[in-house]
């Protein structure tokens, strides 16, 4: 069986800002369950 993940490498993408970037993220983690990944993998610094 196969399991893909999907990876998260920075913050700072187009649009993100201090004050969203929690909300962005965990849309990306949403849309990344709903799509079928099994894992989603953020960066632990900055």
């Amino acid at each position: 069986m196969i399991r893909l993940g999907y990876q998260i490498p920075f913050f700072n993408f187009p649009g993100a800002t201090p004050d969203n970037v929690f909300e962005n993220v965990a849309a990306q983690a949403v849309a990344a369950e709903k799509s079928g990944f099994d894992t989603v993998l953020v960066m632990d610094h900055f």
